[in-house]
């Protein structure tokens, strides 16, 4: 009696955390009101971290339009693109990630993205944001 139990318990736990990370997947797939009807120049998706919060792959979804960049997660943060100040490629243990600096105060700053490759993300950001200081 006691196996078919925790056998029961084991099966709800795992449902229980299939039905989380659909619903994190989920999160990051929601679209931003300044993303209606725009195609982004670059998509990718990744990892992050914002602030005390990270966030693993790929549950990180990054969109760089002409106008503004979207970090999407839990939450989703648009960043105007006027607000951006540095982009930069650090060397971490497991490899590169993109350090993006802005002056929004609608998402933490400094945020940490790993994204495959961080070079194009760079890249982007910085095509859409050419005053933008490059460090790394």
């Amino acid at each position: 009696m006691s196996t078919a139990l925790l056998a029961v318990a084991w099966v709800v736990f795992l449902c229980l955390a299939v039905a989380g990370l659909l619903y994190v997947g989920h999160l990051s797939d929601r679209r931003a009101p300044e993303e209606a009807n725009l195609v982004p120049t670059y998509s990718t998706r990744g990892a992050g971290i914002f602030d005390l919060l990270r966030v693993s792959a790929p549950f990180v979804r990054i969109a760089v339009y002409p106008h503004h960049v979207v970090v999407a997660a839990l939450t989703t943060y648009v960043i105007p693109v006027r607000s951006i100040r540095e982009v930069s490629l650090e060397r971490t243990l497991f490899g590169r990630r993109v350090r993006l600096s802005h002056d929004s105060p609608s998402a933490p700053s400094p945020l940490l993205l790993w994204a495959n490759p961080p070079d194009a993300l760079a890249a982007a950001i910085r095509g859409v944001a050419p005053h933008v200081s490059t460090a790394g």
